[in-house]
């Protein structure tokens, strides 16, 4: 979600909800793990932390598919 974002269903009460914007094209992979692991220990949390490698992985793949 975070590289591509997503839209919200819109529907007759809400027509035009807010969306997450895409950051992928914005955010290297060291930030967008960065942002991902303050998230997820954001609150209380404890997580571990997010890896550049699994970032830029995902997004290769999201690439790959979009290409299909």
């Amino acid at each position: 979600m975070t590289l591509e974002g997503r839209p919200t269903v819109s529907t007759a009460g809400k027509p035009t909800g807010p969306g997450m914007p895409s950051f992928g094209w914005k955010l290297a992979d060291g930030q967008v793990a960065a942002v991902l692991t303050y998230v997820r220990n954001s609150g209380g949390l404890a997580a571990p932390a997010v890896a550049v490698d699994e970032v830029a992985a995902t997004r290769r793949s999201l690439t790959e598919r979009a290409e299909h």
